[in-house]
């Protein structure tokens, strides 16, 4: 919006109307011009000060009588809004005479607590008029003061402007004080603020410094106009003649056009698209790998490739690469595909500790279907899967994963990741959220915020820092364990699959992932010994006789009531924790030799 300009003539006539009738005619705006403010101040000596104040005499020349200010204002109402400065009674006089012709009135600083005015205009209905206070010289606990004796006399607050601005014949630039437009913008954000500009006309700032205030908040400029300084006895210093106005006016039109409507405009859009450089493929990128920070160089390229968050959204809605892509390719939307998501469960039936426990009963139910249950809560999976080896022992959990809707793959007896890969490839499946039929609660809510995370940082491998032991789960691409396969022709100890890939962060990108505090606690909820059974039946016999489903909120919830529950398995140890020989053996055996799977990978946080 434009601001809104008022000449203001003050002393500019020298008691002669037809100066301000010619004046008038020569800063009439054109029809297509916004309306502007004209000011008078038809002032009398004996009102305003008495014959011993230094300008009395002045004041009398500058006299008009009040029928004359009549035609004057009628004039003038055709082509501007009329504004009368309110310093003395004569004031209030001619602006009862004209009311209908005058668009707001003016209280200087001087005048705001001058309750002989104040008092005068509290007899008349001001609701519908307009009013610039200018408040120069006074705190923000004493303009608030002055708003509510205004209010008192009937101006509202929101046909106020507080205005800045005083007259120093002329005002030096340091005591412009436009500091004072934010703190009063802070002070009252309810109320339009305008400026008063005094400096020299013939600095060439008084030309610029109104637009400086409007960009800093001002919404009314006020200037003193005349039509040649030279022919002007009074108030000339600050006033600018008609083609210096137009000068000022150019320079407002430039503010109001330099604050775009569109906080981001046609220009600039087409000079960050012009400019911008845009990712593209850092390394060699095979299909169905995800697309991390350090999997990216910048260049500017010709077409319309993705930006980073477009290929982050497209990775967020469950994409990967849908072909491969060399160094310095380009990715557009064509270049993802939605992935195929499968929650593959690992189980046998030739445990030595605990014999058959993936078909012991929890709460009436075989441990395997409580853990087949969750993983199908988890919400980002297509499909789940169980995958056991082609031994005949393993053979009878088919009839509990048949059971329960979930899909059954006979797959390698000893290399686990082996099993993954040709379940994978049988089945399309691009990312695996690995699983183990130890644990029957793993938590389909873990599984989720791990799966989030692993495609909005384009890793290959995601993992918790701190799950309870048994309620996590591990987020695989699929092509990254095909890359574990190319480097060491197989996998044995995949047993252990996350040491292939944290044991490789020059080659894979390792995303750990720091848990909300309700989703983690320090209990071990996975079955490998007798302690661990007892837990989970006590924990199952109480969800089911609360009617309760084995969510992670539910069993925290017990666990936390029941610390001697809790603790009852504690001093059970994780193998691939405490055994300091398998330990050093899987750093050996893990570790992908250099230079035999392509290029490597620094992992970074995200796109």
């Amino acid at each position: 919006m434009s601001p809104y300009l008022i000449f203001e003539t003050a002393s500019v006539h020298a008691g002669d109307p037809d100066r301000l009738f010619v004046l008038m005619d020569h800063l009439a705006p054109s029809e297509e011009t916004q309306r502007k403010g004209l000011k008078f101040h038809p002032i009398s000596a004996e009102t305003l000060a008495t014959p011993s104040f230094e300008f009395f005499d002045i004041y009398r020349k500058l006299e008009i009588p009040r029928e004359t200010w009549g035609r004057i204002i009628a004039r003038a109402s055709h082509f501007y809004d009329v504004w009368l400065e309110m310093a003395d009674a004569n004031c209030i006089a001619v602006f009862l005479d004209n009311r209908d012709r005058v668009f707001g009135v003016k209280l200087q600083a001087s005048m705001l607590q001058n309750e002989e005015v104040l008092n005068l205009l509290q007899a008349f209905d001001l609701a519908g008029t307009r009013l610039i206070a200018n408040v120069s010289g006074f705190e923000i606990s004493e303009i608030e003061r002055i708003l509510d004796r205004l209010a008192d006399v009937g101006f509202l607050r929101t046909n106020t402007t507080l205005q800045i601005g005083f007259q120093s014949y002329p005002t030096a630039i340091e005591d412009c004080q436009l500091n004072k437009i934010a703190v009063l913008r802070a002070a009252f954000p309810d109320i339009d603020l305008g400026i008063a500009d005094h400096i020299s006309a013939t600095d060439p700032y008084a030309l610029v410094l109104p637009a400086i205030a409007c960009a800093l908040g001002c919404r009314s400029v006020e200037k003193h106009v005349c039509l040649s300084r030279a022919e002007t006895e009074y108030d000339a210093m600050s006033a600018l003649e008609p083609l210096e106005v137009r000068q000022m006016e150019q320079h407002l039109h430039a503010v109001v056009q330099s604050f775009s409507s569109e906080f981001i405009n046609r220009a600039e859009e087409a000079y960050l698209t012009k400019s911008r450089l845009l990712p593209c493929c850092a390394r060699n990128k095979r299909e169905g790998s995800l697309v991390g920070a350090g999997d990216l160089i910048f260049r500017r390229q010709g077409g319309f490739p993705l930006a980073p968050d477009q290929i982050r959204d497209l990775q967020g809605d469950g994409q990967v690469l849908a072909r491969t892509h060399g160094r310095g390719d380009a990715f557009f939307k064509s270049s993802f595909r939605t992935a195929r998501i499968a929650a593959v469960i690992a189980c046998r039936m030739k445990s030595s500790r605990l014999e058959n426990k993936a078909l012991l009963p929890l709460g009436g139910q075989p441990m395997i279907e409580r853990c087949i249950e969750n993983c199908q809560r988890i919400r980002r999976v297509d499909a789940v899967y169980l995958a056991t080896s082609t031994l005949n022992q393993d053979a009878v959990l088919e009839t509990a994963t048949r059971k329960m809707g979930c899909g059954f793959f006979q797959g390698d007896p000893d290399d686990v990741m082996k099993r993954y890969l040709d379940l994978a490839r049988d089945e399309g499946i691009d990312v695996i959220v690995r699983a183990t039929g130890d644990n029957p609660v793993i938590s389909p809510e873990i599984a989720d915020y791990l799966l989030e995370s692993h495609f909005r940082t384009g890793a290959d491998f995601t993992r918790a820092e701190n799950d309870a032991v048994g309620t996590g789960a591990h987020i695989i691409n699929v092509e990254a364990m095909r890359r574990v396969f190319e480097g060491l022709g197989g996998a044995p100890m995949s047993e252990y699959m996350n040491w292939y890939f944290e044991n490789n962060p020059d080659v894979f990108s390792v995303n750990v992932v720091t848990l909300p505090p309700h989703l983690v606690r320090d209990y071990r909820l996975t079955m490998d010994y007798q302690e661990d059974y007892d837990l989970f039946v006590a924990l199952f016999d109480q969800l089911g006789q609360a009617g309760l489903p084995h969510t992670l909120e539910n069993v925290f919830s017990i666990l936390d009531r029941q610390p001697d529950l809790a603790g009852s398995n504690t001093r059970m140890l994780v193998k691939y924790q405490s055994d300091e020989d398998l330990i050093q053996e899987l750093k050996l055996k893990t570790r992908l030799p250099k230079g035999r799977v392509g290029e490597t990978v620094r992992p970074e946080q995200g796109l």
